[in-house]
């Protein structure tokens, strides 16, 4: 089962299936801060929530992170759930030097 635009629906199994997933670019940094805003507001969460795949992370910068905190707060409004895929080991490190893992919804090991 694939999503609108061809990716897994589901990488977290048959419960994730109805979710909207957004996989994130390998570099998030401030050169790409605006296109990622106009795609975050494209958004729709469906009912289920939204998956943030974040697998690809290579290099994710304090614009882009704050980006993402904004995201996932207005989502909370609206009582979407927001969980994370296979986050990177580089975004979990950025995350954490900038102190933002309770923000994102994402735990480190670390």
């Amino acid at each position: 089962m694939s999503n609108k635009d061809g990716l897994p629906a589901s990488p977290e199994g048959a419960d994730a299936c109805n979710k909207e997933t957004i996989v994130l670019d390998e570099q998030l940094n401030i050169s790409m801060a605006s296109v990622f805003y106009k795609r975050l507001l494209a958004v729709k969460p469906s009912q289920s929530g939204i998956i943030l795949d974040g697998s690809r992370v290579e290099v994710i910068d304090t614009s882009v992170a704050q980006l993402l905190v904004c995201f996932i707060k207005k989502l909370q409004a609206q009582d979407a759930v927001v969980s994370w895929h296979q986050p990177s080991d580089k975004l979990c490190t950025t995350v954490k030097l900038l102190g933002l893992e309770s923000h994102l919804q994402l735990t480190t090991a670390n």
